[in-house]
């Protein structure tokens, strides 16, 4: 709930936005001009939306929980959001021995999964985003982020590695990403195959110098397609990677 001064409640007109010869009743401009009033309207209408709101969303809630519930008794349960996403931090680490990745790489892995929740989690999204994003000390997913690091701060193998992780676990995952450069958009696909390739556990693997694809049992595709000849892509994940010096 937002606040204002005491001294923005006070009722004001306006008289110069009143087209010349218009007649309007004083009462009527004090109520048009009252911040207060127009507050006291807007809190009236949020009290009567918000139960509808929390119907629809506890609605939404039972949904998923019976979904997740029918699921985790079928031999798709391995395939549920949780464990999903830590997997996806089990390919870092394999990726990463030792705990060797630098800060930034693991700031980049962390906000780049966060980007991707809905994805990650897919029909768990409800059930589970308020308890992992109390663990991973998230306010709020996040549809976008930036990140700016220095030369030689791991940009690269960052990169590649958070996108291999991500098409290795979550079907059907396009991944596009825009590069300054056809060298360095080349350069970042090889690395990603290189890295799936590590932890691809049985899937086969493709590398092309236009794409990366990774072939799921089920027999979906995950993708990563580096400097697109054109923008007329329904992709999950938009990737804008800019290296310079």
């Amino acid at each position: 709930m937002f606040s204002l001064p005491a001294s923005a409640l006070q009722p004001r007109t306006i008289p110069k936005l009143w087209p010349a010869g218009l007649k309007i009743p004083e009462n009527q401009k004090q109520q048009i001009f009252n911040p207060l009033a127009l507050r006291n309207r807007l809190n009236a209408t949020i009290e009567t939306l918000k139960p509808i709101a929390i119907a629809e969303m506890e609605s939404q809630r039972v949904v998923h929980l019976v979904d997740h519930e029918l699921r985790a008794k079928s031999k798709n349960s391995n395939m549920d959001g949780e464990r999903r996403y830590s997997q996806i931090k089990k390919d870092i680490e394999t990726l990463f021995p030792n705990n060797s990745r630098f800060d930034f790489q693991q700031k980049l892995h962390k906000q780049m999964f966060r980007v991707c929740m809905k994805h990650i989690l897919g029909n768990d999204y409800h059930l589970l985003i308020n308890r992992i994003s109390a663990i991973e000390g998230w306010d709020y997913t996040a549809m976008n982020v930036v990140f700016i690091a220095p030369r030689r701060g791991g940009k690269s193998i960052g990169t590649s590695t958070g996108l291999a992780a991500l098409v290795n676990n979550i079907p059907n995952f396009e991944v596009v990403v825009f590069s300054g450069g056809f060298d360095s958009a080349i350069e970042l696909n090889n690395l990603c195959g290189h890295s799936l390739r590590k932890i691809a556990r049985g899937k086969n693997i493709k590398v092309t110098k236009r794409k990366t694809t990774v072939y799921h049992p089920g027999g979906e595709e995950s993708t990563v397609t580096p400097f697109p000849s054109n923008g007329q892509y329904d992709v999950s994940l938009l990737f804008f990677y800019l290296c310079c010096c």
